[in-house]
């Protein structure tokens, strides 16, 4: 992940990102990825990530000031997933991902966390 990280794909790159980024017309070759074709969306999926899900943006939404002078900052952004990809090995049944085998990596806060041992299972687990 933080080899993606510090590079774009805009060149020239933009003044903001200037002093920390830097240009590659391919990341996926710089960073050691594979890149696979889509199914549904234009945009390649990669090929090492276990679970890859393809979606189409249905909207925007601005997070944060109110005052229309005064740039929000960030954005939320509403999607549809129209395609899900998951290794064999991580399904457990036909509909389900097995959440004992599935590592997914978890950002919070600038830092980068995995899972770690099953505390419990919600009442409606089926799984």
């Amino acid at each position: 992940m933080e080899k993606l990280a510090p590079l774009t794909g805009n060149n020239p790159i933009p003044k903001h990102k200037a002093e920390k980024f830097r240009y590659e017309p391919d990341k996926f070759a710089a960073v050691g990825l594979t890149a696979l074709k889509s199914d549904v969306v234009q945009v390649p999926r990669i090929g090492e990530c276990p679970i890859q899900l393809e979606a189409v943006v249905r909207n925007f939404f601005e997070i944060g000031s109110q005052d229309e002078r005064v740039a929000a900052g960030a954005m939320a952004i509403e999607v549809q997933v129209v395609r899900v990809h998951v290794a064999k090995e991580l399904i457990l049944s036909e509909h389900y991902i097995d959440p004992s085998r599935w590592r997914p990596l978890i950002y919070n806060f600038r830092h980068h966390y995995g899972l770690g041992e099953s505390l419990d299972k919600t009442f409606r687990a089926e799984v």
